[in-house]
């Protein structure tokens, strides 16, 4: 069966017109033989203008139509609404072509080989002439050779309980003698099997209507469907023991088709209502420095109250954030959040707390600040709990690249050294004596 196709795309211009413009809204076709082309155009016609026009089609140095406008109506854009003229249409293409007046497109009809070519388009004025071209590439109408199969995914990812998709599609050559089957498998298997009695095809081979009757393995009736036109398996409520590979196959008389899915189900991991992090596991510090103690926290937006952040120092609390409302962002991570801080007795003035992330400023710490500090994030669900180690030490003063100790070892191992002569010679002169 010929199906005749029309190829169609018609854009037009959406500024004023501020002059005589012509358009052509395809640099290129492909067309296959006996289909319908349209060669599509658009113009328009910026007034005043001192005569009227004519629009001619060519291929080639062949004149195909020639159109003299006598009269017409435009839009505020200078594109006609209305147009009278008189068309004259080379013999060679009579019945074989259209002429939209009101757009100057060309509709060429049942294209052969020798239509393949160079299309010329030419708005003529008395002040000017416009033109424009479309190249034509007609190309023959392969027939349809045998029967193909084709899955369209060769693996899928699924989760427990969800209704898979298995996507395949079938064309059938025209030419065979018995109806084909259809059979999906999984290892040894058959889930359905499904045996063609009659149907329609179009010029692809691809079926338009189906009849026949499928057959489904007790295990799986109620669980899947086929769909007889494309050949797809609609596998419902999956489960971890369907992971696994699916085999479709196309039977025929002459031939057996075969094609592989491989599907893999996982558990559906329940999101994780909360997270907290620190980004370090130790500090070293000097006394007097300031140090941050970094972390960050995530938030489900299915928790049914908000949390609450402390930070403790081995038993002793350093401070406590209460949550009331927060907003967050697609990883959970707040943006903008409001609470209560409250610091602890011995913290105060020496704390300060990242409410964005749950990070603690000590400042100025001292050598009795070393140890564990514990962050915990609290909901009425759960509590996650982190630490980070710090450790203070003294702050020994360094002169010129030596500390003062050094310094005093070095005055007097000088003196020494300097005194050693005077003390060897009264030495040996005591004993002389």
């Amino acid at each position: 069966m010929e199906i005749e196709r029309v190829i169609f795309f018609m854009l037009t211009t959406q500024t004023l017109a501020s002059d005589h413009e012509l358009v052509v809204h395809l640099d290129s076709i492909n067309a296959t033989v006996g289909e319908t082309v349209i060669l599509p155009a658009t113009y328009n016609i910026s007034p005043p203008f001192h005569d009227w026009k004519s629009i001619e089609w060519r291929a080639g140095e062949q004149t195909i139509v020639f159109y003299s406008l006598l009269n017409w109506t435009l839009d505020d854009r200078g594109l006609p609404t209305w147009t009278s003229g008189e068309s004259r249409i080379c013999p060679l293409f009579q019945e074989r072509v259209e002429f939209y007046f009101i757009n100057g497109s060309l509709l060429l009809k049942n294209v052969q080989f020798n239509d393949s070519g160079t299309y010329y388009v030419s708005l003529h004025g008395f002040e000017s002439t416009l033109k424009k071209n479309i190249s034509l590439m007609v190309k023959k109408n392969t027939p349809w050779i045998g029967h193909e199969l084709v899955v369209h995914r060769e693996s899928i990812n699924a989760i427990v309980g969800q209704t898979v998709l298995l996507l395949a599609t079938y064309t059938i050559s025209p030419d065979f003698h018995n109806g084909p089957s259809i059979k999906w498998s999984a290892g040894h298997q058959t889930i359905l099997h499904y045996s063609l009695v009659n149907g329609s095809f179009n010029s692809q081979g691809s079926p338009t209507w189906s009849l026949g009757e499928t057959r489904i393995s007790p295990k799986f009736q109620g669980r899947v469907k086929l769909y007889h036109e494309n050949g797809s398996m609609l596998l419902r409520n999956i489960q971890l023991n369907d992971s696994m590979t699916y085999f479709v196959s196309l039977h025929s008389f002459k031939s057996t088709l075969k094609k592989e899915i491989h599907m893999m189900v996982k558990r559906n991991t329940p999101p994780i209502e909360l997270e907290l992090f620190v980004h370090l596991d130790s500090i070293n510090a000097t006394v007097g420095e300031t140090v941050l103690l970094p972390a960050s926290y995530t938030i489900s937006r299915n928790l049914h109250n908000w949390p609450s952040i402390q930070w403790d120092f081995g038993s002793k609390s350093v401070l406590y954030y209460s949550l009331y409302n927060v907003t967050l962002n697609s990883k959970g991570f707040p943006t903008w959040l409001l609470g209560k801080t409250k610091i602890f007795d011995g913290y105060e003035g020496r704390v300060e707390f990242y409410q964005m992330n749950g990070s603690l400023l000590l400042k100025n710490i001292q050598l009795n600040d070393s140890g564990t500090y514990y962050a915990t994030l609290m909901s009425f669900e759960r509590i996650l709990s982190k630490e980070i180690y710090v450790s203070v030490q003294n702050n020994v003063q360094v002169i010129d690249g030596v500390s003062e100790g050094k310094k005093f070892t070095i005055f007097i191992t000088r003196i020494i050294l300097c005194f050693l002569p005077v003390i060897t010679l009264v030495f040996l002169m005591q004993c002389w004596t």
